[in-house]
């Protein structure tokens, strides 16, 4: 497996701090991270970008919340075998996800992100709201215009951190960077939606490995109970819903799992991450936007 270096797909983060942070995480901790053999700059390999060469690994990645609901689009574990009357329920991923949230935060810090870890613990502001202001550079410095909604939601993030001032957890840990179901390569019979075989994760990918707030990776997660569920299968998408965790529930799961490995991932409670994780969720909105627009704009010019 190839993995291309592309600047504005991670967000900024160098191809050569991914390889050597998941390197480092595969050989001390449990994490199933993605492992790496060999790192080729584009100073050597004539190519002019950045790569490494990961070990293969034979599972499948989901991309919709559909493929988690409807049997048809599962495929069986092997050609012979027929695929079984069952269907992957959402919630148990969730767990499966969580458990290796929990163990990612608590994780000791990787060397590559030491650094950056004391400079951000030491902030003369909030932290979310030195993010707020970095995302907003990143949209702004390659030129072009951003889209008004996006410039809104920058303007009015960034003065509700500076009036309000929200809790900061001031507890920084590895983090996913950018965390969505293809994150997660899961085993191929975990998908067929038998009880015998939950959820399994084989590999995680950190394209956009950093160091940050934890609760960040925990909003992101939680903004599944927000998105539109799919149409067009029978009883869905009312039926479907109930398939789902809430976000509370998602936030008591995080915390239960956390303190079940005696990890000290955050200083604030659960009930007070109840009461922000939508600053967090619309401070991972705001990056998003920033980041594609960016992406996009650099890819026209």
């Amino acid at each position: 497996l190839v993995q291309a270096g592309i600047a504005y797909a991670n967000g900024g983060v160098p191809l050569s701090q991914i390889y050597r942070t998941t390197k480092r995480l595969s050989e001390t901790t449990n994490v199933p991270v993605e492992e790496g053999l060999a790192f080729i700059s584009s100073e050597v390999n004539g190519l002019g970008r950045d790569f490494f060469v990961q070990r293969y690994s034979d599972g499948r990645v989901l991309t919709s919340t559909r493929e988690l609901i409807d049997t048809s689009v599962v495929r069986a574990y092997s050609q012979s075998r027929d695929t079984p009357k069952h269907s992957p329920c959402p919630s148990q991923l969730v767990n499966a996800i969580l458990d290796t949230m929990t163990s990612l935060h608590a994780a000791a810090i990787p060397e590559d992100l030491k650094e950056k870890s004391e400079v951000l613990a030491k902030l003369p502001e909030n932290y979310l709201l030195h993010r707020a202001k970095e995302y907003q550079a990143l949209c702004t410095k390659k030129g072009g215009q951003p889209p008004e909604q996006l410039l809104r939601l920058g303007r009015d993030l960034i003065a509700y951190l500076q009036k309000e001032r929200p809790i900061n957890t001031a507890h920084l840990t590895a983090t996913y960077g950018f965390l969505s179901l293809e994150n997660f390569m899961l085993s191929h019979r975990s998908l067929e939606g038998n009880p015998e075989f939950p959820f399994e994760i084989i590999r995680l990918s950190l394209d956009g490995c950093d160091v940050g707030d934890p609760l960040q990776d925990l909003a992101a997660l939680a903004l599944i109970t927000k998105a539109r569920l799919p149409e067009g299968i029978a009883g869905l998408p009312i039926a479907a819903k109930k398939l789902f965790p809430t976000e509370d529930d998602i936030i008591d799961r995080y915390y239960a799992k956390a303190n079940a490995k005696g990890a000290t991932i955050t200083n604030i409670t659960a009930q007070e991450a109840k009461e922000v994780i939508h600053i967090y969720q619309a401070l991972h909105s705001y990056r998003m936007g920033c980041i594609l627009f960016s992406s996009t704009h650099e890819l026209r010019h």
